[in-house]
Parts: C-alpha cells; structure tokens; sequence
C-alpha cells in the first residue's frame, strides 16, 4: 500500500482504469517475481496510426480497422511468442526495455540507494526509483 501510495498521480489511473481480483497484499510478492519474468515470451503490439487505422471522421479523429486489430491480437495470443513476433514484424520487448539498474543519490544530507521499482524522496527533494531503498544520513 505504501508503495502504492508513492506513485502520486499514477496511482490515481490506476484505481481509475485498472480493476483485478487479486488482493494488494499480493502486490509485494508479484514485484518480486518480476526480475524473474522472461520479456522474450512477451508479444507488445501497439495500435498506432498508421497501420491500425482504418481512416478518419468528419473530425479528423482516426477510426480504428477493428479487422486488422482482431486479427492481430489472435496472431499473439494463439502463437508462440517468437513466430507470433516473426510473423507481426516485432521486437521482443528485451530489445526495446532495458531493465533497471540500482541507482545511488547523494545530496548534502542523505545518501540514498535503491532497487528498480521503488520511488524515494530525499530531505533535499531528489526523487530516485527502485526496488528497495536504504537511506543512511551523512554529515556535511
């Protein structure tokens, strides 16, 4: 929940757009097996003009070709992951998503170190990402 808490605005989306049965005292433990996923087995298609459009209202706003995006999506979820991303002419996503480095801030009163998928505020305002974060204050 504290976690959750920190993600300020997007947190916000989330409860706005995003509904699941499992419960948030999971959360902890799914981010923890997130290092252990294999994003090669991951088919990301994105829906973007000009290839998933299949023209435009009187507005200018783009009409989805709901064919093509139907047809899409059942190439990605009824083929393996690398003939479906053969055959859509994508990347895996390990080619386009790097993972995480830990990162270490320091300012004038506090050092701060921490794991990818945490958020930390220093004393001073500097906002780093991660995991898990250790803070230990040091003198100037």
């Amino acid at each position: 929940v504290t976690f959750a808490l920190r993600l300020g605005p997007i947190s916000d989306a989330v409860q706005k757009y995003v509904t699941t049965d499992i419960p948030i005292e999971q959360l902890p433990n799914l981010v923890k097996l997130l290092p252990k996923v294999d994003s090669d087995r991951i088919v990301s298609v994105r829906f973007l003009p000009p290839d998933y459009v299949a023209g435009h209202d009187k507005n200018r706003y783009s009409i989805p070709n709901v064919a093509k995006v139907q047809e899409t999506v059942a190439t990605a979820v009824n083929l393996p992951a690398d003939e479906a991303m053969a055959v859509l002419g994508i990347e895996p996503l390990s080619s386009t998503c790097e993972m995480p480095q830990p990162t270490t801030t320091t300012t004038e009163a506090t050092t701060t170190t921490t794991e990818p998928g945490t958020t930390t505020t220093s004393e001073a305002g500097t906002t780093t990402t991660g995991a898990e974060s250790t803070t230990s204050t040091t003198t100037p």
